[in-house]
């Protein structure tokens, strides 16, 4: 099973209006963050990470849900080409496959994520 750990968000993002998005099943973790700055040219910043769950919700739960488990970069790409919402968002996708445990991971832009052990040590790619 996947253990989600997950920070809160800050008071002051909750005020302006927050941009991050989070998707959680039994086999997928999503988590999305809109840049903020597209408020400057009038474009809502939460839309499009909004948008790119709906789809990638879509995929998991009416489509191809272990293609796309095992597969989560083209999860991403399927989610990112039907959105046609303006803007920008970060992306980061982790799948559990859910008889092998293979844990697969994709991510868009410069957010980051950590994978640990039940221990607390962190998992370091060979």
């Amino acid at each position: 099973n996947l253990f989600i750990q997950v920070q809160s968000v800050s008071s002051l993002k909750i005020r302006k209006g927050g941009e991050d998005a989070l998707f959680v099943s039994k086999n997928v973790l999503v988590v999305a963050d809109g840049v903020g700055s597209w408020k400057d040219w009038g474009v809502d910043p939460g839309y499009i990470q909004e948008t790119d769950l709906k789809y990638i919700r879509f995929g998991i739960v009416r489509k191809k849900r272990n293609y796309y488990i095992d597969n989560p970069q083209k999860l991403a790409c399927a989610a990112v080409n039907l959105n046609k919402a303006q803007g920008s968002s970060t992306l980061s996708i982790i799948t559990l496959h859910p008889t092998s445990g293979l844990v697969r991971t994709y991510y868009i832009g410069d957010s980051v994520y950590g994978i640990f052990y039940s221990t607390g040590e962190p998992f370091v790619a060979p």
